[in-house]
């Protein structure tokens, strides 16, 4: 097991009365269950959307990056509260109700807000420092912190998600990125950006909150499979943030330097995901080449 992860708690029993159940009637609910169970096993395994059933690795990413399937005990444990944050996290870049979300690196070279491609991503409450607003022109809620990270809603590109919908967390190029909730890796895979960049994908369900899930891109190196529990702001999901070879929105904020940045964003556990061909960080067009 790795640092900072722990095991998959069981779901808790329902607290209702139990009924007494005759020995017999028992032993033939039993038995028919266990007739039914057999019969739907299957040892082929589904592939992830977008992803070819070759090459996969049931239950899991391999250190690759190579594209996971889904696995049957990475459920998450919908009974948990929201956690609140270990000693040792980083601090919170956002927060959606109760519900904290941390920063995937304890130094940030510059942390934007701005908006998500898609309009079914979930806007947050910035919490921190605001140093500049350039999406004016929107309602745009803040929770400003004494001492908090300082951040920046970034300009309007003309998209229907709310300013706050998405987070770029700009970092240094050797930084692990951590998880910014804590909760169940419930995704990993690869795919192309732009249909072109090879990317990486990580989603989180977090506990207390099995109606949505944080989803991370621009990972290089996994460090997390399908089914792992994550302490957030403490485990590392990922060996470091990618560099693309074109230049992007939150790119001006350290021109003529440049670094790798991670995406954060919350969808419904049914939305679609970054990456998919409609859902993508940085737009074509103003990409800075």
């Amino acid at each position: 097991m790795r640092p900072g992860t722990r095991g998959v708690p069981s779901l808790a029993f329902s607290g209702r009365r139990r009924r007494r159940v005759p020995v017999t009637a028992l032993a033939l609910v039993v038995g028919a269950g266990a007739v039914v169970a057999w019969s739907g096993v299957s040892d082929e395994v589904a592939p992830v959307a977008g992803q070819p059933a070759e090459g996969d690795a049931p239950g899991g990413a391999d250190r690759d990056g190579v594209a996971s399937t889904a696995a049957a005990d990475g459920e998450p444990d919908h009974e948990a509260p929201p956690a609140e944050p270990a000693e040792d996290a980083t601090p919170p870049v956002a927060r959606l109700g109760d519900l904290p979300i941390l920063l995937p690196t304890p130094g940030p070279v510059v942390v934007g807000f701005h908006e998500a491609a898609t309009v079914s991503a979930i806007g947050v409450t910035p919490v921190g420092a605001l140093t500049e607003d350039r999406n004016t022109t929107r309602t745009q809620l803040a929770e400003d912190v004494a001492g908090g990270t300082p951040y920046l809603v970034l300009t309007s590109r003309g998209r229907s998600a709310g300013p706050t919908s998405a987070i770029d967390v700009v970092m240094r190029p050797d930084d692990p990125v951590l998880a910014p909730v804590t909760g169940t890796v419930v995704d990993v895979r690869s795919y192309l950006l732009y249909g072109t960049h090879q990317d990486l994908r990580i989603e989180l369900v977090p506990d207390g909150r099995p109606d949505v899930r944080l989803v991370i891109i621009h990972v290089d190196g996994p460090e997390v499979a399908i089914g792992d529990r994550v302490v957030g702001g403490v485990t590392p999901v990922a060996a470091t943030a990618r560099l693309f070879p074109f230049g992007s929105h939150i790119d001006r904020e350290t021109e003529p330097e440049r670094f790798p940045h991670v995406h954060i964003e919350l969808q419904p556990v049914d939305g679609p995901r970054p990456g998919d061909d409609a859902e993508d960080d940085e737009d074509v067009a103003e990409t800075d080449t």
